[in-house]
């Protein structure tokens, strides 16, 4: 009980641990595709390439219509950054057996960093539309919390933008 209450009162406490999920996620573009071409055109060849990359822990996919989702998740400790270098140049390498009418693939890495720490949303009471709300949030309150030291990303979701057809 002694040795338990003072390893209780001496255990360290870290609120933002260095921790990390290596995964790379591929997406692919190919505008019209059926989800059947998409699987059998795009996403089973990048599967069979990146297939073979080491410490993968699970590799899944997605095939919807004009778009494939590749999700990698690599074993803990492997380096993210080496990761995605990899996953992009084993997916160069099989460009050549893909359409050549696909958008160029979007690969992005796992960081837990992104994610918000803080959503604000926006409403009125004085009848104001949601224009109006978009323009206040847009001109006034956005340029304010990127100005903040420390603020990584702000971004404005939602309302309604002015649009100009022409």
């Amino acid at each position: 009980v002694l040795m338990g209450a003072v390893s209780f009162t001496r255990l360290k406490v870290d609120r933002f641990p260095n921790i990390s999920f290596p995964a790379v996620f591929v997406s692919i573009a190919y505008t019209g595709a059926a989800p059947t071409d998409m699987e059998e055109l795009v996403t089973k060849p990048v599967e069979n390439a990146l297939s073979g990359l080491p410490g993968i822990d699970t590799l899944s996919s997605t095939s919807a219509e004009g778009i494939a989702r590749i999700n990698v998740r690599f074993v803990e400790g492997t380096d993210t950054n080496q990761a995605a270098i990899d996953v992009d140049r084993k997916i160069s390498s099989v460009r050549r057996r893909l359409p050549t009418d696909i958008d160029a693939p979007s690969i992005t890495k796992a960081d837990i960093s992104a994610i918000p720490v803080m959503n604000i949303a926006l409403s009125s009471t004085k009848d104001r539309s949601l224009a109006e709300l978009y323009d206040i949030g847009n001109d006034t309150v956005l340029p304010r919390l990127q100005s903040v030291d420390g603020v990584a990303d702000v971004q404005l979701i939602g309302g309604l933008q002015r649009e100009i057809q022409v």
